[in-house]
């Protein structure tokens, strides 16, 4: 290399600890008016969708974008094939995400949550929901699919088959699944690897997001 001339990826991300990734997204989405519980979720499935496929800073944008009503109601909408989450406070699947788990566990029917994210965020909740529970759960987006089995793997797979959505909402669909994949490429060790050797993010959405993570201040103990 010559002296001198920097990578053009070296001069467009920067490389952090996955703490510092971690951390900044959860003071940001408390910012945002994310409780303390949402925002540790979130800022897990943050750090995780960034290892997978670096999509997890531009998702918390999207997410801290359309969050405008503190503490609002979240609403569930039961029919015979589908429940349906909604906020009028503007949460999306990266708030709502880890409850449409918990419920999909709990009643046994696909859950959809709206909005838009990317498919890693929502596979990290369901592979903490699939941790915790003991039941594999897969995640329906429009084009792929993905599954989470109880030791932490995750899988991902090309779905052609048209999203089921209800009114042709955009927004991901989370259901309790047998946990036998029989394909789609194994997504393991990313989070490990990030804590051990750390991430290279995008310099400008992350500019933007310790920015935002800026204006919680943690109190002095």
């Amino acid at each position: 290399m010559t002296a001198g001339i920097v990578p053009s990826e070296l001069r467009t991300t920067v490389r952090l600890a996955a703490r510092e990734v971690r951390e900044a997204a959860f003071r940001a989405l408390l910012a945002a008016g994310a409780s303390g519980g949402e925002g540790a979720a979130a800022a897990e499935a943050v750090l995780w969708a960034e290892a997978a496929d670096g999509s997890g800073v531009a998702s918390l944008l999207e997410e801290l974008a359309r969050v405008r009503v503190k503490n609002s109601p979240v609403h569930l909408e039961r029919t015979s094939a589908l429940a349906v989450l909604s906020d009028g406070g503007g949460r999306g699947p990266m708030l709502l995400g880890p409850l449409a788990a918990d419920l999909a566990v709990a009643i046994g029917q696909p859950v959809f949550s709206p909005g838009t994210t990317s498919i890693a965020v929502m596979e990290a909740v369901a592979r903490t929901a699939a941790m915790v529970s003991g039941s594999a759960l897969a995640v329906l987006a429009d084009g792929s699919r993905s599954l989470a089995v109880p030791d932490g793997r995750v899988f991902r797979a090309a779905d052609p088959t048209p999203f089921p959505a209800p009114d042709g909402m955009p927004g991901v669909i989370l259901f309790k699944s047998p946990g036998t994949p029989e394909d789609g490429v194994e997504l393991g060790g990313l989070a490990e690897a990030a804590m051990a050797n750390g991430l290279r993010v995008a310099a400008e959405p992350w500019a933007v997001v310790y920015a935002a993570s800026r204006r919680f201040l943690v109190p002095e103990s």
